[in-house]
């Protein structure tokens, strides 16, 4: 079987994909569970940020606050393990 080169960029991106995805499925582990669930319901749920405070029965503020403060968190283990952002 024969990759050219676009078979093997391919490869390459899905390999640093994934590893993204693990690096960031780390940091949430260490998460406290509210934090996971303001992620999840933003997120992987679409939730606004009003809708999540009313289901965990936090500020919207809170909301606001965590969300920021876990993109952060995930940024800085990212570029830890050797992913860098343009801004």
């Amino acid at each position: 079987m024969q990759y050219d080169i676009q078979d093997m960029k391919k490869i390459d991106m899905l390999l640093e994909q994934r590893e993204k995805i693990d690096l960031i499925e780390k940091t949430l582990k260490q998460l406290k569970k509210v934090d996971i669930e303001v992620f999840n319901l933003y997120y992987y749920s679409g939730r606004k940020n009003k809708e999540i405070s009313k289901i965990l029965n936090i500020s919207e503020f809170a909301v606001k606050q965590k969300i920021y403060r876990i993109r952060k968190k995930i940024k800085k283990d990212l570029e830890k393990g050797g992913y860098s952002f343009d801004e």
